[in-house]
């Protein structure tokens, strides 16, 4: 997936026991999407560092989401065994991690309120421990933050 396309459609169960759509946060907020890595180990690694920084991610009006290719039932009860608030979305099928060709490895997608995809992570793990990797994604969120304001000419 290139850095110039769209969030593709979704609409998945959640952990929260509600089904998310794009159309949750189209026009509203940026949204973060962290397709978690098929090793248990580091996806509940992940899973725990995302939902430390959980809030960050709110500060900056932004929305951050796992995917794991689970059912429904499974990523609630990893939320419940975890006490986890990031929602983390079903992809049983695997069909979204297909569309943002995120094998077994993590991989993150951010996009701007609008949909449009700024900047994508590959490996995110590669070489990071979930606190750095997480920095980075942070980031470019808070970078997407800042243009929108000046774009909006709320820039004070």
């Amino acid at each position: 997936m290139a850095s110039d396309q769209t969030l593709r459609d979704f609409r998945l169960p959640a952990s929260t026991g509600n089904a998310l759509s794009i159309d949750s946060f189209m026009g509203k907020m940026p949204l973060a999407l962290v397709f978690l890595p098929d090793e248990k180990k580091d996806a509940i690694r992940l899973l725990e560092e995302m939902n430390r920084r959980h809030r960050e991610f709110g500060a900056e009006r932004a929305q951050l989401l796992a995917v794991m290719r689970a059912t429904a039932r499974e990523v609630r009860d990893i939320a419940d065994d975890h006490e986890l608030s990031v929602p983390i979305l079903a992809d049983a099928s695997g069909a979204m991690a297909r569309d943002y060709e995120a094998a077994a490895q993590a991989v993150a997608v951010v996009a701007d309120k609008e949909g449009n995809v700024t900047r994508r992570f590959p490996d995110l793990l590669d070489g990071n421990d979930p606190e750095q990797a997480l920095e980075a994604v942070l980031y470019t969120v808070r970078t997407l933050a800042t243009n929108s304001l000046e774009h909006d000419g709320q820039r004070e």
